[in-house]
């Protein structure tokens, strides 16, 4: 993440330079961020769901064990990891952000690529 965010200290700093506060950088950063885990963790949800139901002839296809569709698509589960994947998202932003917002504006504009 550190990478990601500091490929943009030209963009952060032309910000700051502009008078956006640290406080403010961080908070796009970490808002940009989330919405990108967010989209990303639906999307691995539905491909999750869309295998699952696939497979389930080979999952439920046993004409000795009833195992129904609630037994293996808990909507807590779904939700639990897309909240575990947001989580370690924003604490993996956090500190880039913060280091790149508290930078001078001088050194952010001098940053090559």
């Amino acid at each position: 993440m550190f990478s990601q965010i500091k490929k943009r200290s030209p963009e952060i700093g032309l910000r700051k330079a502009f008078g956006a506060t640290s406080t403010k950088i961080i908070g796009q950063l970490i808002i940009e961020n989330f919405a990108i885990t967010f989209i990303g963790s639906v999307i691995g949800v539905g491909v999750s769901i869309l295998f699952l139901y696939m497979a389930k002839d080979s999952l439920l296809g046993y004409p000795d064990v009833n195992v129904h569709w609630s037994m293996i698509l808990k909507p807590t589960l779904f939700v639990a990891a897309i909240l575990v994947c947001l989580l370690i998202n924003i604490l993996s932003t956090i500190l880039p952000a913060w280091r790149i917002a508290k930078a001078e504006i001088v050194e952010s504009l001098n940053t090559e690529n």
